[in-house]
C-alpha cells in the first residue's frame, strides 16, 4: 500500500478493460470493507491506509464526464487512450463503482478531508445528473438499475445532508417498487415474476439485487417520515411470494440454490465466482428487520419462514410448497411437491429468450425453448453448464445444429402467443407452447405440458423441419450424472445406448422417464463427460467442468409426434401399466385439434384446445366444447379455464347442456386461471 494501490488488483482501465466484473472495483471494495471495519471498532491505525487508497483512486478519477457512457466510441470525447478509471461499461461509473465509493465515503464522513469529500461528491453527483436521462448502452434507467443508481443519489443527500436531495433519490426508489403493469414490461409482476432486460425473467438476479436493495432502504427508512408507502410495500411483498417458488434447496450441503431459469445468462458462471449461480444472496434476516411494523409483516414472515426451513434440508426435499404456480408475465410454471421441483420455461411474443452480454452466455439461444428443470437433491444442474451439450438443453425440442449459437443473436421475442399456463386449486397443472424458430423460422412444433402430483408429461407434436440434414431432437434431461442408469429394467453398463423400440423406460436419479407406445423414434442415452467442457467458452469464468452428464433424448427421425412421462422420487426402473396412471388425448378431426391428459386416480382431465372445437370424453361421458382456443381443466365438478395468448375477453364452454359464459382477466392478470363450480 505504498502508493494507495494493491499488488495483485488488476487496474486495467478504459477500452481494454475487461467490461463485466470489472477488475479494478477490487481495489474499492477492499477500501470500503476497511472502511466498515474502522466503523465497526474504530481502529484508527485502518485510517491512513484507507485514506491512502481512496486518494489513489480520486486522483485518476476519469474526465469527461462522457466517459460514464461513451469511453471508446466513435466520435467521443473520451476516446480509448484517455487516462483515469473508467471502463467501456457503463454500469461500472453509473453503478458499480459509484456504490461503492459513496458507501465508504459515508462511512468515513466525519474523517474525510476536504478534497476526499469533494470527489465524492463528483462521483454521486454524475449519477444524479443521469439518473432521469437515456444512458447509452441500457437506455433509461428502470427497475434494479434505478435503485442502484439512486442509492448513490441518496448517499449524496446524506453526504451533503440535504433532505431534499435525499427525498428525490427516495422518490426514485419508491417509484421503481411498485408493480408494472403493461405487458412486457420490465419491473415487478403482478404474478411474482421480475423482468428485465426486455421481457427476461430475473428474479435470481436483478430481481435479487432488487429485493437486497429496497430492503436496505426500508430498513434504513422505518420509522420515519421517509418510509415505503403502501403501494411499495405490497410490491416487494408480491415479488417474495413469487420469488419463493423459484429458490430449491441444495441438500448436499443445506444451502438455497436459484431455479436456473430464473437467473438467466448467470447460468455461464461457476458457483464459486459467487454469481447468482452460486447460491441464494439474500439477507432473510434483514428483510425480516425491515417489515417487522409493515401491514403485511405476518404473511412475509411465512415467506421467510419456509425459506429458513428449506435450507435445512439435509436430505433429497424440496420443502413445504406444493402445486402449481404459473407466471403468467413470464411464461414460466413451477410445480412442486415435498420431494420435488418442477420448472418450465416458454417465450412468446410477449417475453424475449434468453441474452448474451459481456461474454455470458453465448450459446444460451434455447434457455426459453420449453426447458424443463427436475430438482430433488438440487444439484443436479450445479456447474454443468460448461459441460452441457447446448443443443441438448433439457426439454427442448431443436433441429440439432441447424440454429447458429453465438453472442451476438442470440435474444429474439418470440413470435407466436398462444403460450402460457393454467393453475388449479389443487395441485394441478397444464401449460402450452406454440414453437417457430426466432432466428431459422426451420423449426415448428407444438407441445402440451401436464404436471400432476408426482409426475408430468409432455406430447410433442405438429413438427416441421425445413434445416437440411438436421437431426429433430427432443431433450429428456441433461444433467449431472447421480449414480445408476437403468433402460428397461436392465442396468446400463456402457456410456452410450441406442433404441428404437415404440416403448422404453430411462431411469436414472429417482426419475422415471417413458415414452408412450409410438414409432419412428429414437431414444439416446450417454452418461460420459463432453469433449468441450472450458468454463471460458460460455463466459468469464475460469476451469473445467469435467464430471460426467446423464443425457438421454428422443430422435425424431420421421418427425413423429412423441409423448412422454416423467415420474419422479420413484424406486420403480420400468413403468407398469402406465395407462392406470394417465391416458392421452389426441384428436385432430372436423371436431377441433385437441390435447389432453386424464389423470385416472384423480378424476382430473386437461385439455388444450388448439382451435375451437368439441370433445367426447370417454372416461366420464361428458361432451366439452370451446368457441376459443383455450386451456380447460375439470376434476370434481370444479372446472377451470385460462388463455394462453392473453388476448381474449371471455369464452363460450359447454359442459354437456350447460353453456358458461366466462369473463377472462384482463389488463395485469391477463392470462391468470377462472375457476368456478359446475
Amino acid at each position: 500500500m505504498e502508493n494507495g494501490t494493491w499488488q495483485d488488483v488488476d487496474y486495467t482501465t478504459g477500452c481494454p478493460a475487461r467490461r463485466a466484473n470489472w477488475p479494478a472495483q477490487q481495489h474499492f471494495l477492499r477500501t470500503l470493507t476497511l472502511a466498515s471495519q474502522y466503523r465497526s471498532n474504530h481502529d484508527t491505525q485502518l485510517l491512513p491506509i484507507i485514506s491512502k487508497a481512496m486518494d489513489y483512486w480520486f486522483d485518476h478519477n476519469y474526465e469527461p464526464d462522457t466517459c460514464l457512457d461513451e469511453g471508446g466510441l466513435a466520435n467521443s470525447t473520451c476516446p480509448c487512450d484517455t487516462p483515469g478509471f473508467w471502463n467501456t461499461n457503463w454500469f461500472g461509473q453509473m453503478i458499480l463503482m459509484p456504490r461503492f465509493i459513496t458507501s465508504t465515503c459515508l462511512l468515513l464522513k466525519a474523517n474525510l478531508t476536504t478534497t476526499q469529500k469533494s470527489n465524492c461528491t463528483l462521483t454521486s453527483q454524475r449519477v444524479y445528473d443521469r439518473i432521469d436521462s437515456y444512458v447509452i448502452g441500457i437506455g433509461p434507467m428502470t427497475g434494479a438499475n434505478m435503485l442502484d443508481a439512486a442509492t448513490s443519489v441518496l448517499n449524496l443527500g446524506l453526504l451533503t445532508d440535504n433532505e431534499t436531495t435525499v427525498q428525490i433519490a427516495l422518490d426514485h426508489y419508491y417509484g421503481q417498487t411498485t408493480i408494472t403493469t403493461k405487458t412486457g414490461e420490465d419491473g415487478v409482476k403482478a404474478d411474482g415474476s421480475y423482468l428485465q432486460h426486455a421481457a427476461q425473467l430475473y428474479n435470481g438476479n436483478y430481481g435479487k439485487e432488487f429485493i437486497n436493495s429496497v430492503v436496505m432502504v426500508y430498513y434504513q427508512t422505518s420509522n420515519t417520515s421517509f418510509g415505503p408507502p403502501l403501494a411499495s410495500q405490497e410490491a416487494l411483498l408480491t415479488l417474495l411470494n413469487g420469488t419463493e417458488w423459484m429458490i430449491v434447496s441444495n441438500s448436499t450441503n443445506s444451502s438455497l440454490l436459484w431455479e436456473y431459469s430464473a437467473i438467466g445468462r448467470m447460468v455461464s458462471f461457476a458457483s464459486v465466482d459467487g454469481q447468482a449461480s452460486g447460491g441464494v444472496a439474500l439477507n432473510l434476516t434483514r428483510i425480516q428487520q425491515a417489515t417487522s411494523t409493515w401491514t403485511h409483516a405476518s404473511d412475509i414472515n411465512r415467506i421467510l419462514n419456509r425459506l429458513w426451513a428449506l435450507q435445512t434440508q439435509s436430505s433429497p426435499s424440496q420443502g413445504q410448497l406444493q402445486g402449481t404456480r404459473i407466471f403468467y408475465h413470464s411464461d414460466y410454471v413451477v410445480h412442486r411437491n415435498t420431494h420435488y421441483a418442477t420448472t418450465l420455461k416458454m417465450f412468446s411474443t410477449r417475453t424475449s429468450n434468453s441474452e448474451c452480454n459481456n461474454d455470458q452466455n453465448p450459446f444460451g439461444f434455447h434457455l426459453s425453448d420449453g426447458v424443463i428443470y427436475i430438482y430433488r437433491a438440487g444439484d443436479e444442474y450445479l456447474d454443468c453448464f460448461a459441460a452441457w451439450d447446448w443443443n441438448l438443453v433439457p426439454g427442448t425440442t431443436v433441429d440439432y445444429g441447424a440454429t447458429p449459437l453465438r453472442c451476438n443473436s442470440t435474444q429474439f421475442y418470440g413470435n407466436t402467443s398462444f403460450v402460457g399456463g393454467l393453475s388449479t386449486t389443487g395441485h394441478g397443472g397444464m401449460a402450452v407452447m406454440q414453437y417457430i424458430n426466432p432466428m431459422t423460422g426451420a423449426l415448428r412444433w407444438e407441445k402440451t405440458f401436464y404436471f400432476f402430483d408426482g409426475f408430468y408429461a409432455v406430447q410433442v407434436g405438429s413438427l416441421q423441419c425445413t434445416s437440411n440434414n438436421a437431426s429433430v431432437i427432443t431433450t429428456l434431461d441433461q444433467s449431472n450424472l447421480k449414480g445408476d442408469v437403468y433402460i428397461n429394467g436392465q442396468l446400463l453398463t456402457t456410456d452410450t445406448f441406442v433404441s428404437k423400440k415404440p416403448t422404453w423406460d430411462v431411469w436414472h436419479n429417482r426419475i422415471l422417464y417413458s415414452l408412450v407406445n409410438q414409432t419412428g423414434l429414437a431414444l439416446h442415452v450417454n452418461t460420459a463427460s463432453h469433449a468441450v467442457n472450458n468454463w471460458t467458452s460460455i463466459g468469464i469464468s475460469k476451469g473445467v467442468a469435467s464430471q460426467r452428464i446423464f443425457t438421454a433424448t428422443i430422435e425424431h427421425a420421421l418427425l413423429n409426434d412423441a409423448t412422454y412421462v416423467v415420474q419422479i422420487d420413484t424406486d420403480a426402473k420400468e413403468s407398469h401399466q402406465l395407462d392406470s396412471l394417465v391416458q392421452f388425448v389426441n384428436q385432430d378431426s372436423p371436431l377441433g385439434r385437441v390435447r389432453g391428459a386424464y389423470h385416472v386416480r384423480d378424476n382430473a382431465l386437461a385439455l388444450a384446445f388448439w382451435t375451437p372445437g368439441s370433445f367426447q370424453s370417454p372416461w366420464d361421458a361428458w361432451t366439452i366444447q370451446s368457441n376459443q382456443p383455450i386451456l380447460v381443466w375439470y376434476c370434481e365438478s370444479q372446472l377451470t379455464v385460462a388463455d394462453p395468448t392473453q388476448l381474449l375477453s371471455s369464452v363460450m364452454i359447454t359442459l354437456n347442456n350447460l353453456t358458461f359464459d366466462i369473463r377472462l382477466p384482463q389488463g395485469e392478470f391477463a392470462g391468470s386461471s377462472v375457476s368456478m363450480t359446475v
